[in-house]
């Protein structure tokens, strides 16, 4: 049954859950395993939203572990295949880990470009403002951050404002 269709996919979906479960737990080696196989079957079923979900645990594992080369090159893919599968909520996410990478080598023009290109994303319509504020919380933290390093305090003050301000009774993992 290994070549059978469907039980690839529920594979994929258990190596999915398994893989962010060890990664969160910090037994990384094992997570990053199963979250590669997550990235061999999506692109081999065609499953554009676990391709993306696996790229981003890598991202976040990049981001726990600071991998920096790792990162700079699934924040391409996983804005690449955002882009491809047309998946704007996926685009504003990844532009957003995108912006975080250039904020972490130091390049805070580009991370600035990126992040309000991702809150631009994320404000298109009021539903998607909605659903989206502890990710628009989170671009807006990071623009804080690079306020506060270039002593822009007032600025970066009401950064982190605005996003107090979105995610106050907000429930967030």
């Amino acid at each position: 049954h290994q070549r059978d269709r469907e039980y690839k996919y529920l594979q994929l979906r258990y190596l999915y859950l398994e893989g962010r479960y060890f990664i969160r737990s910090g037994e990384y080696q094992k997570g990053i395993h199963d979250i590669q196989k997550v990235i061999s079957y999506a692109r081999e079923l065609k499953q554009s939203d676990f391709l993306l979900e696996g790229y981003r645990q890598i991202i976040y594992y990049c981001i726990q572990t600071e991998n920096i080369p790792e990162m700079r090159y699934y924040t391409e893919l996983a804005l690449d295949a955002s882009v491809q599968a047309n998946n704007h909520e996926a685009i504003a996410v990844n532009l957003r880990l995108k912006g975080l990478y250039h904020l972490m080598i130091g390049d805070e023009e580009q991370s600035l470009h990126h992040l309000y290109q991702s809150i631009d994303c994320f404000r298109l319509t009021d539903s998607l403002r909605s659903k989206y504020s502890i990710q628009i919380a989170a671009a807006l933290d990071y623009l804080a951050e690079i306020e506060q390093i270039r002593g822009n305090f007032t600025t970066a003050l009401a950064h982190q404002k605005e996003a107090i301000d979105l995610t106050e009774n907000k429930i967030a993992e």
